[in-house]
């Protein structure tokens, strides 16, 4: 029952990127510019996933779920076009194992998941702490981890 609830999840996500990247690229033809891209993406968030417990701790916040916004996933598709919708929720269905997240700013955590390979996923809090957001999703590289490793403090 679980893994066609897992199906079913990740054929919604899916079909929610697709629009919205079938959409940033209309806009990408019309505007070229990501700051006006942004502004007119839909409005409409996409729930991704429940927040496991200690990702909300590490986060601040009372919210149940991370919402990913159009506006948002505007901006990852042209920083990291090359990540796949796949990725995305194979890295949001591995938070729950998470061990190691870092402070990355105000209402900001840093999520080092491997999926095959590493990633860093920035998550971020509402101010008044009621939302968690999806801020950026990205390949790692080796040295790049063993900095974040080097120079953080893991805070979990």
């Amino acid at each position: 029952m679980r893994e066609k609830q897992s199906d079913k999840n990740e054929a919604l996500f899916a079909e929610w990127f697709e629009k919205t990247e079938t959409f940033y690229k209309e806009l990408l033809g019309q505007y070229n510019d990501i700051d006006k891209i942004r502004w007119k993406m839909p409005k409409e968030n996409f729930v991704v996933k429940d927040l496991p417990a200690h990702i909300k701790e590490a986060l601040g916040t009372s919210a149940e779920s991370l919402f990913i916004s159009p506006n948002n996933m505007a901006k990852q598709l042209y920083k990291h076009p090359e990540l796949t919708a796949k990725e995305y929720f194979d890295v949001f269905g591995k938070m729950k194992d998470c061990k190691e997240i870092y402070q990355s700013g105000d209402f900001r955590i840093a999520l080092i998941v491997k999926n095959d390979i590493w990633y860093r996923l920035i998550l971020k809090s509402t101010t008044d702490h009621t939302e968690a957001y999806m801020v950026s999703l990205h390949r790692l590289h080796t040295s790049t981890l063993k900095e974040i490793r080097k120079k953080s403090q893991c805070i979990n």
